[in-house]
């Protein structure tokens, strides 16, 4: 379901990958709410694999949503400004092993802080990058 046109959906399951593109009038909201088939993915990591929305290949945020009279599919939603985008959805099995559950003698507090550094981490990556363009562009000019 969208307010948007959803044209060149693809499904690679080799990369679990969903994309399509979707166009709406210029600066006005748009939406979608996609149903995937809890099959496409099912006895491959059971329930513990996550999904990851992209926007023109940058993350957004989103809500999975499973509905209690429907067991065989998952609903992922998002919103997103139109213009013409590029969505991707992808599905990304748990760390070999399992969960990742933290011992019960760490500190929480660590746990939190040691979570946070990996978007710091790529804050200063994307921030270099931009500043490595804006200089290059300016050297060129």
């Amino acid at each position: 379901v969208s307010n948007s046109v959803v044209s060149d959906f693809r499904l690679n399951r080799t990369i679990f990958l969903i994309s399509f593109r979707v166009t709406g009038l210029r600066y006005s909201s748009g939406f979608c709410r996609v149903m995937i088939p809890n099959i496409l993915f099912e006895g491959m990591w059971g329930d513990e694999g996550r999904f990851s929305v992209l926007l023109d290949d940058e993350p957004i945020p989103f809500r999975t949503m499973n509905q209690p009279y429907d067991k065989e599919n998952t609903f992922i939603y998002f919103s997103y400004t139109h213009s013409e985008h590029e969505i991707k959805i992808l599905y990304s099995p748990p760390p070999v092993g399992g969960k990742i559950v933290p011992e019960t003698n760490a500190n929480p507090s660590i746990i939190k802080f040691m979570e946070s550094l990996s978007y710091w981490y790529v804050l200063i990556v994307l921030i270099t990058i931009m500043v490595s363009t804006v200089i290059s562009i300016k050297k060129k000019r």
